[in-house]
């Protein structure tokens, strides 16, 4: 970055009397003030992660995208985040950058927010270059990709030569056992596809950080293999990674094919579902591909869902006391088939014990778990659940995994 940025971003704090942040056109952070005040919990986040969060950008730019003038974003409580003033940085009438500034009682004055817009106004040369030289890393253009697929065709550029007009696989990676932050998982990934590149120079993978996850596009096409890549780059990874983490299992889950770069968002929710899934479905380890699901294609596929429609007897368990223990005997019992030996084995409970937990489960879910079609409505929203993180065991067979 230009020194003369972060000069100027000194400049304009003092001017407003509050610190301040600059952050580029996809909320990442560029650079930043002296804070030397409380102000709210998501600049500090913003700050540690180098970029806002998926549902603060998502918030931001609902008033910003376009943004050319000065403007007031009210506080969204939800998100702890209090109100600010943005003063976009502007070059041939289109913002390249945004300055932010903390300000829930509208101390700054019209007089500083102009001259504030004068001094962004000044750098804006400097912070367009920075984009674009960001924008032609194909890391990033990944990350933005990601974050904004209605601006595939803008991005491209930074994935020329690499996906273009050719299918492609988006994979996110995470581990089993000892976890590991998603930047840990990026450096013994970047490790992998060095060596991977070593073994064939044609395989060229790009890869990011998105949304607190380990992301991977794949290349595909004629003379690819595309699983096999992956596989090599899960073993080189996990090779890394057991160096100080000996007990973590490096995994993977796979959306579908594409070639649209606008369509690579949807193929990271598949991949993110069908991570989740490997928590749930140890069979499916180490890596979980969208279309080769086999058996467990329906309730992957219900999960990724935005709203799926789950029994409501699920919401009746979860509203009681005792919700965990109904859910997980629930579970156990339908995972062996109404079994109650082998359930109560699991368990560790008496068989007497069991038999009253299920007519308990029975009468406040309003099922009847010697109905076929009940039973299998019920087994169908419990494992929906699990996948999406809306349920969680207190121990079960499989070890949860860490992406983030």
């Amino acid at each position: 970055m230009d020194e003369s940025v972060q000069v100027v971003i000194d400049e304009i704090a003092a001017c407003a009397g509050r610190p301040a942040v600059l952050e580029d056109t996809q909320l990442q952070l560029i650079a930043f003030s002296t804070h030397t005040e409380a102000t709210d919990l998501v600049r500090g986040a913003s700050i540690l992660r180098r970029e806002a969060s998926p549902e603060v950008r998502s918030y931001l730019m609902r008033f910003v995208r376009d943004a050319v003038e000065p403007l007031r974003v009210p506080a969204h409580e939800p998100l702890s985040m209090a109100a600010r003033l943005c003063v976009p940085i502007v070059r041939d009438r289109r913002p390249v950058g945004y300055v932010w500034f903390v300000d829930p009682d509208e101390a700054i004055t019209p007089e500083q927010v102009r001259r504030c817009s004068e001094l962004a106004a000044s750098v804006a040369d400097s912070v367009a270059h920075a984009h674009e030289a960001r924008a032609a890393d194909p890391s990033v253009a990944l990350a933005a990709l990601l974050a904004e697929p209605e601006r595939a065709d803008a991005l491209g550029s930074g994935l020329q030569g690499r996906h273009g007009d050719l299918p492609y696989a988006i994979a996110v990676i995470g581990t089993v056992g000892e976890s590991a932050p998603a930047t840990t998982v990026r450096r013994a990934l970047a490790a992998a596809v060095r060596d991977a590149r070593v073994i064939d120079a044609g395989r060229r993978v790009v890869h990011a950080v998105h949304d607190g996850r380990c992301v991977a596009m794949l290349p595909g096409g004629p003379g690819v293999r595309t699983m096999d890549l992956l596989d090599d780059l899960i073993r080189l990874t996990q090779r890394s990674l057991r160096q100080g983490r000996p007990d973590t299992e490096v995994v993977a889950g796979v959306g579908a094919a594409r070639i649209a770069l606008r369509e690579a968002a949807s193929a990271f929710h598949e991949a993110v579902t069908v991570l989740r899934a490997l928590e749930v479905f140890g069979e499916l380890r180490p890596i979980g591909h969208w279309e080769r699901l086999g058996t467990f294609e329906l309730p992957v596929r219900l999960a990724s869902d935005p709203a799926p429609r789950l029994h409501p007897g699920l919401a009746a368990l979860a509203d009681d006391a005792e919700s965990l223990a109904l859910l997980e005997t629930l579970e156990v019992y339908l995972d062996v088939a109404g079994n109650v030996q082998t359930a109560a084995q699991r368990l560790n409970l008496h068989r007497t014990s069991l038999y009253h937990r299920l007519r308990r489960i029975e009468r406040l879910a309003g099922v009847d778990l010697k109905d076929g079609v009940d039973r299998l409505a019920v087994h169908l929203s419990i494992k929906v659940a699990r996948i999406r993180g809306e349920y969680r065991p207190r121990s079960h067979q499989h070890a949860e995994i860490a992406v983030s």
